[in-house]
């Protein structure tokens, strides 16, 4: 009886176990799914723990005499599974990264876990944005950084800024202090024949400081909103500062009447960018019409030679001959090159030392788009906005396939004309 008890306990225990271990390392994932990560700063001597901390920590010392180990779990959203084997880059502005890089490229191991080393640099107090990038989206933290005296960091708002937004009628107003948007990433729909103007009314936060992530309100900070289609204000992008209560409110209409899709990018020039989607109602665009053409050329020659010798030593030959040639011609359409192309047409190019830029690319390859966007050699992070409205990234100098495979098949024959950029020269 005590040995049938014992195989009963055995056998329960077992079964509790294994439930267990496949609800807290689940693992599955699939090409659909998107993805978001926790991380946390902690000593290079420990192993990442699981769950990870949050935020992200500090401070960290600004003289580069302290090395942290940045622990990352990358998964799957909205389920919270794990995410084994994905690649993706991770990028400061003010620190380095593996001991001298600004961008440093991951890839996870079984758990969904990646690792890396981050130093301060500087040597003053500053806040250090720390941004990861993996397929679909990206995420942004901050990290203090103390000099010699450890000064306090001071009270946010700080970055990276977030912005949440929504479409009203032009009638009301965008709201004061106890007025939030909404949080949608799609907003609309708005019709595409101007009949119906919208004001676009957004609200900007921040952290209270780099050891609380609680979100307050960011008044008074520059910021930048284009539009891909549409018009704000009567242009395709408008800079200025956020009200008193962080909040701003653009006149948005649309013409031309066909139905599809508007991008909407907000970005903080401290760091920090909304990217939204826009539903167009109207009627269906017409097909382009494919150019066919073709080229006939016949030559038909007839020869005939006929010689009368004279009653001389040397023979004079008489000859008659004719070629007759016939063609038929129908026109090539001839492809003109878009003049101007690999340049910037609106916006700034990304600042040198680093920190974030939208602007509109003229069309053309990837190197064009580097060179225009003037960042140092071998360094560069670029992101469009797909048709769902999902970020994908471009990383100058990588060495992971996987990391720009996304971009290359979105581009596949180059960077279309008018295309939006977000660009950081991290």
């Amino acid at each position: 009886m005590r040995l049938f008890r014992g195989l009963a306990s055995l056998v329960i225990t077992g079964f509790a176990l294994a439930v267990v271990l496949t609800t807290v390392w689940p693992t599955h994932t699939s090409a659909a799914d998107r993805y978001g990560a926790n991380v946390a700063l902690q000593a290079t001597s420990s192993t990442c723990s699981s769950p990870l901390p949050q935020p992200l920590g500090g401070p960290v010392k600004a003289d580069g005499s302290q090395t942290m180990m940045v622990c990352g779990l990358v998964a799957t959203l909205p389920n919270g599974i794990r995410a084994p084997e994905i690649a993706g880059t991770v990028s400061v502005s003010v620190g380095l990264l593996n001991g001298s890089a600004k961008t440093a490229s991951f890839v996870t191991d079984s758990r969904g876990v990646f690792t890396m080393t981050y130093q301060g640099a500087g040597g003053v107090t500053a806040t250090d944005a720390l941004t990861i990038n993996y397929p679909g989206d990206s995420q942004h933290y901050s990290i203090g950084l103390t000099g010699p005296e450890a000064t306090p960091v001071p009270a946010g708002p700080i970055p990276p800024f977030d912005f949440h937004a929504d479409f009203r009628d032009p009638s009301s107003r965008c709201g004061g202090p106890s007025d939030f948007p909404g949080s949608s990433r799609t907003l609309g729909p708005v019709p595409a024949d101007g009949s119906r103007p919208k004001t676009l009314c957004a609200l900007a936060s921040g952290y209270r400081s780099v050891y609380d992530n609680t979100g307050i309100r960011a008044p008074r900070i520059p910021i930048t909103v284009t539009a891909s289609i549409g018009l704000l204000n009567g242009a395709h992008s408008q800079s200025f500062s956020t009200d008193g209560d962080g909040m701003f409110g653009l006149r948005y209409e649309v013409s031309g009447g066909l139905a599809g899709t508007d991008t909407i990018t907000i970005t903080a020039a401290a760091g920090g960018t909304s990217t939204y989607t826009v539903t167009l109602t109207g009627s269906t665009p017409t097909p382009t019409p494919t150019a066919t053409a073709s080229i006939t050329v016949t030559v038909a020659p007839t020869a005939a030679t006929t010689a009368t010798p004279v009653p001389t030593a040397t023979p004079v030959p008489t000859a008659t001959a004719s070629v007759t040639a016939t063609a038929t011609t129908t026109a090539t359409p001839t492809v003109t090159p878009t003049p101007g192309a690999g340049t910037i047409t609106a916006g700034s190019p990304p600042p040198a030392n680093g920190g974030f830029a939208v602007f509109v690319f003229s069309g053309g390859t990837n190197a064009q788009l580097v060179t225009a966007a003037g960042c140092p050699t071998g360094r560069g992070v670029f992101w469009v906005a797909n048709s769902a409205g999902d970020f994908v990234v471009y990383v100058v100098g990588t060495q992971i396939e996987a990391v720009n495979s996304q971009w290359n098949q979105l581009f596949a024959t180059g960077i279309p004309a008018n295309q939006p950029i977000i660009g950081t020269c991290r």
